[in-house]
């Protein structure tokens, strides 16, 4: 069912969505911090960058970059010398040349990789054959989300009635894969089927009566 997902079509494979920009990973090189603003914990302005890109078909450029600061903690990075930075590289019409680029955030794709890895393994090696059907379970999961569940949302699909669905649906497999197709396993098949429902019930008309958004509309 993982690799029926993984070929599944979206309705969102149209290149011209992503054709305007590139996603790259970089290394800070140089950094100036004279255009910033300190106002007690927060930061404002924007810090320029020299960055070398690090992948894509614009591998071994340096260039210089931007860092543009909202004044909200939770959103603004100050990047340093030697970081490893998501670099967004704007194109021009004919996307053979850049004509923007700036740092958007941390790169973490090679530190979430090998925790995965780690975490992969350690499953194998103290659960055996358990644990490889559970790091299968969890790819499974991740594809439902990626092929699914998001596509579903940006289509306008009832967020309710549809996370709803996904989580039957990754119950069922999850369950029936780990545990195996026994009275044990449809017993708590059963149990989180019930559960998830009556949650999302109570979510529903309580939402409805104290008025709380996102949960008026099924």
């Amino acid at each position: 069912m993982t690799a029926v997902l993984y070929f599944l079509p979206t309705g969102f494979e149209n290149p011209s969505l992503t054709e305007s920009a590139l996603y790259e990973k970089g290394t800070v090189l140089e950094t100036d911090n004279s255009d910033l603003r300190f106002f007690s914990i927060i930061t404002t302005g924007t810090q320029d960058l020299v960055l070398k890109i690090e992948s894509g078909r614009f591998v071994g450029d340096t260039v210089a970059a931007k860092n543009v600061l909202l004044g909200q903690k939770k959103l603004d990075k100050i990047f340093c010398p030697e970081d490893k930075v998501l670099t967004v590289i704007q194109l021009d019409k004919s996307r053979e040349h850049y004509t923007g680029v700036r740092a958007a955030d941390y790169y973490r794709q090679d530190l979430e990789i090998l925790l995965f890895i780690c975490f992969a393994l350690f499953l194998v090696l103290f659960f055996k054959f358990t644990g490889l059907k559970a790091i299968l379970s969890f790819v499974f999961t991740a594809f439902v989300f990626w092929k699914l569940l998001i596509p579903l949302f940006l289509k306008g699909y009832s967020p309710l009635l549809t996370a709803t669905g996904i989580v039957f649906l990754c119950t069922t497999i999850i369950i029936l894969l780990v545990g195996g197709v026994n009275r044990k396993g449809l017993v708590a098949l059963l149990g989180t089927i019930a559960g998830v429902s009556v949650t999302a019930l109570l979510a529903v008309v309580f939402g409805y009566y104290f008025k709380i958004p996102g949960t008026m509309l099924i």
